[in-house]
């Protein structure tokens, strides 16, 4: 599953109910795209968005029997700055 939301706004409850969805529909692969982390941090979990890290999450999905993958962005300082 692809999750390119508008204006970034995702959050954990967001993306859980996303979760069970995905599972429902037979997908095998939950990637989480751009939203995860606040500008500046480092590429670090927004604590906001995310209050229990992405850790919640990407168990939920390997129990749900799908593979977690989570967008990063390589090359460029979008994220670090």
């Amino acid at each position: 599953m692809w999750d390119a939301s508008e204006n970034l706004n995702i959050d954990e409850n967001l993306l859980l109910e996303q979760v069970d969805r995905a599972q429902q529909l037979g997908f095998g692969i939950f990637v989480i795209d751009d939203g995860w982390f606040k500008p500046g941090s480092g590429c670090r979990p927004d604590k906001e968005k995310f209050p229990q890290g992405l850790e919640k999450i990407a168990q939920t999905v390997k129990d749900k029997g799908m593979r977690f993958g989570l967008w990063y962005n390589v090359g460029t300082e979008y994220g670090n700055e």
